[in-house]
């Protein structure tokens, strides 16, 4: 379950960055939008991504939206 913070949320395939803990930097990726979930894969791989954490994407400075991991795929 996705929450955007965008008056128009995407409705495809967009680039970004995604932050997966507090103090991580956040880090490159493509965020594929389908049926009200995002698929989302970095383009450097990043460690210890678990289901339950959150991840939130920006663009540059700007908040986009965020949700929970529900699952990671390697």
């Amino acid at each position: 379950d996705v929450k955007w913070i965008l008056e128009e949320p995407p409705s495809t395939e967009f680039s970004c960055y995604g932050k997966i803990r507090y103090r991580h930097e956040g880090a490159l990726c493509k965020v594929i939008v389908q049926k009200g979930e995002i698929f989302c894969e970095f383009l450097k791989p990043q460690m210890a991504i678990t289901p339950g954490q959150a991840l939130v994407l920006y663009e540059d400075d700007r908040l986009l939206g965020g949700g929970w991991i529900e699952e990671v795929i390697d």
